[in-house]
């Protein structure tokens, strides 16, 4: 070739120099077309047929084949290209230091698990293959009296009194330090005395001491004799006091208490009766005689009325009488009256 070059300079014709295409880009395949120059066409054999690679070109070098990355950026994740298909999948990256009192927060860095949960009586205590074991702090003082808790805010202990109360009212409520509450029955007649005589002091279950007043019982069998309670005395007989409430002169009248009904019942003297007809019928001839009679007969009127409460008293409490009322005897001189036995005594 050289020589047919020199020959051709030397007799003085034409040569022809070919041209360069190459455009020192290692990706295009450079070619001269006559016709139009030279030709850069992109590489089409960059293709590795795995699809876990991305192909690219390089200018400088050529053909480039990258693995894909599959990861999630999760520590805890293991990310993997299928080689049939190219599809990244996903496995959970299992990180144990076979303790249970660690948990794993990535890439290997295991921490020490919590396990009170915020709660400060709750014991941070763990067991490498139990995890946490659940222990309290221990509040209690050895007094069966008190409650003891553990303030979940501070951590610190409680000893609180207990109140001892079994419901009823009739009974001690006590606490003993070793073996806690217990109820004794109290002495009704000492606690609940009211130091009154005329009542009853029992004790009822819900509601306590109860004073109930004491129903005395008279000794007599009459409807005028009550019995009622002295605060001092006790149960006493007391009589049914019975007064003159007519609109006639009262000492012309002797009360009493009628001991079947217990009614108070009020009859005139017979003397005041005859007083009272000797002066109606000779009030037209007032004698001498006549006036002293009517003196006499008032003299004998206040006599009954006090006779008659003696006998009254005798007709009630003793039962001597045995008619209506022995006041009313016919002849107050011949000694049969009660007012004249009465007076002479």
């Amino acid at each position: 070739m050289e020589f047919v070059i020199v020959l051709l300079i030397l007799k003085g014709g034409c040569f022809f120099t070919p041209v360069s295409c190459d455009d020192n880009n290692a990706c295009t395949v450079d070619s001269c077309d006559p016709a139009t120059g030279c030709v850069h066409k992109n590489r089409t054999d960059c293709d590795d047929k795995d699809p876990c690679t991305i192909d690219t070109c390089v200018p400088a070098t050529g053909c480039k084949y990258t693995r894909k990355t599959c990861s999630t950026g999760n520590l805890c994740n293991v990310s993997s290209c299928v080689a049939a298909t190219g599809v990244c999948t996903t496995t959970q990256n299992i990180c144990d230091d076979k303790n249970a009192c660690t948990y794993d927060v990535g890439g290997g860095v295991f921490l020490p698990i919590d396990c009170t949960g915020g709660n400060k009586c709750i014991l941070n205590e763990c067991d490498k293959v139990l995890g946490c074991l659940n222990k309290t702090v221990n509040c209690s003082d050895g007094n069966a009296c008190t409650r003891d808790f553990c303030d979940p805010v501070d951590g610190s202990c409680k000893n609180e009194l207990i109140v001892c109360d079994d419901g009823d009212a009739c009974t001690e409520n006590q606490c003993n330090d070793t073996t806690g509450c217990f109820y004794t029955p109290f002495n009704v007649s000492q606690k609940c005395d009211d130091a009154n005589i005329c009542t009853e002091d029992t004790c009822n279950t819900t509601t306590g001491c109860v004073h109930t007043k004491i129903v005395c019982k008279t000794n007599y069998n009459s409807s005028c004799i009550t019995a009622v309670c002295d605060p001092i005395n006790f149960c006493q007989d007391v009589p049914v006091i019975c007064n003159y409430t007519g609109s006639g002169i009262s000492s012309c009248f002797v009360s009493y208490c009628e001991p079947n009904s217990g009614v108070c019942v009020s009859d005139e003297l017979e003397s005041c009766k005859l007083a009272a007809i000797v002066g109606g019928t000779a009030a037209a001839v007032l004698t001498v005689g006549a006036i002293i009679g009517i003196i006499i007969a008032a003299i004998v009127c206040a006599a009954g009325s006090a006779v008659g409460a003696y006998a009254g008293y005798n007709y009630v409490f003793k039962g001597e009488f045995t008619n209506k009322n022995p006041l009313f005897q016919a002849d107050t001189q011949t000694g049969t009256s009660q007012i004249y036995q009465d007076n002479k005594k």
